[in-house]
C-alpha cells in the first residue's frame, strides 16, 4: 500500500488527526517553531495533572460507539468534554431534560453549554412543500400496506 493511501485511511479513521507535511527535516523544524510561536513551554506538572485525571480506559471500552459518535457531533461537544458528558447523561432523553445551568456544570464552559442547549431546543419549521412530500412518501405507503 502506498504512503498516500495509508495517510488517507488514517485521516478517515481519525478525523481529529492533523498532518504536517514538509519537503525536509529543516523545513519541518521551521514550521513547528512557527506553530509554537507565542505559546508557553510545556509544563510537566500540568501534563501530569491532566494525565492523572484520565482513567486510562478508552471511551470505546466503556460506552457504545453509536451514541458516542452522535454526541461528539453535537454543537459544543468536543473530544475534551465528551467524556464528562457521557458520565453525567444516561440517554438522549436525559440530555434533553438538562437545563442550561446543569449543562454548564457538566461542560464547565458557558459558551459550549449554551451552544448545545440552543441546538437541542431549537424549533424546526417544516414547509408546506415538505409536509406534502412526507405524506406522499412511497415508503410510508408501503409501510401501511405491509402492516395491514
Amino acid at each position: 500500500m502506498k504512503v498516500v493511501s495509508k495517510l488517507i485511511l488514517l485521516t478517515i479513521h481519525f478525523p481529529r488527526l492533523r498532518l504536517l507535511w514538509s519537503p525536509s527535516p529543516y523545513v519541518s523544524s521551521e514550521m513547528l517553531e512557527l506553530l509554537k510561536l507565542g505559546k508557553d513551554q510545556p509544563d510537566a506538572a500540568h501534563a501530569i495533572k491532566i494525565s492523572s485525571q484520565e482513567t486510562g480506559e478508552e471511551l470505546s471500552d466503556i460506552y457504545a460507539a453509536a451514541p458516542q459518535d452522535f454526541l461528539s457531533h453535537l454543537p459544543g461537544i468536543s473530544f475534551r468534554n465528551v467524556r464528562p458528558m457521557m458520565k453525567n447523561v444516561t440517554s438522549l432523553a436525559d440530555l434533553l431534560t438538562k437545563s442550561k445551568e446543569e449543562l454548564n456544570q457538566i461542560l464547565e464552559n458557558s459558551n459550549t453549554s449554551k451552544k448545545l442547549w440552543e441546538a437541542l431546543h431549537q424549533s424546526v419549521k417544516i414547509s408546506d412543500k415538505d409536509k406534502q412530500l412526507s405524506t406522499k412518501s412511497t415508503f410510508s405507503k408501503n409501510l401501511t400496506k405491509k402492516t395491514k
